[in-house]
């Protein structure tokens, strides 16, 4: 018992580390959540350490980082504070779609949101539910890396089936935003 609290320490303290610094989910740490601990409990240890970093990295920088992002990042933040505020009023379905993008620096908005006006609610619950869809993929990737004995056991029926429903689940939610956004400036009524 005391192996395996050990060992659950040492993988929360060094993901967590991880996350406040890169947070875009290290690829080693989600498929080690998925090996040691499954797919559902590794998800959920995963999700929870990502928004925490995201939110830890997004108070380290507002606390410290404004000379550094100021001198270092300036042009890059006028064009995020650009797109935000041309996002304000659905700034969650924004960020969110921004997590979801598998391009997208994350290092940059985490430093930089502080900066651009962000509530701290909104960036963690946009890196909680937006980076859902890669956690997941990453963590079922190393719980069926632990249990791979053949390639179909790889692309099997209900890991497709995961992937589409989160999908489908992301892009619904972001049509329905979208077309209450639309609904709400035809009748000329700003939609917060």
């Amino acid at each position: 018992m005391l192996r395996l609290f050990a060992l659950l320490a040492v993988f929360l303290l060094s993901t967590f580390s991880l996350f406040a610094v890169w947070n875009f989910g290290p690829l080693p740490e989600n498929l080690l959540a998925g090996a040691l601990f499954g797919t559902l409990r590794g998800v959920f240890l995963v999700c929870t350490l990502n928004s925490l970093g995201a939110s830890f990295c997004f108070i380290l920088s507002a606390l410290f980082a404004a000379p550094i992002v100021d001198r270092l990042l300036k042009a890059k933040i006028e064009n995020l504070r650009l797109m935000v505020n041309a996002e304000r009023d659905r700034l969650w379905v924004f960020l969110l779609s921004a997590r979801v993008f598998p391009f997208t620096p994350h290092w940059l908005l985490n430093v930089s949101s502080p900066f651009l006006g962000v509530p701290l609610w909104c960036h963690t619950t946009s890196v909680l539910v937006g980076l859902f869809p890669y956690n997941l993929l990453c963590v079922r990737a190393g719980t069926v890396l632990a249990e791979v004995h053949s390639m179909s056991d790889v692309f099997d029926f209900w890991t497709l089936s995961e992937l589409f429903s989160v999908s489908m689940i992301l892009l619904i939610a972001a049509r329905v935003a979208r077309r209450n956004s639309m609904s709400g400036l035809a009748k000329g009524v700003k939609v917060s």
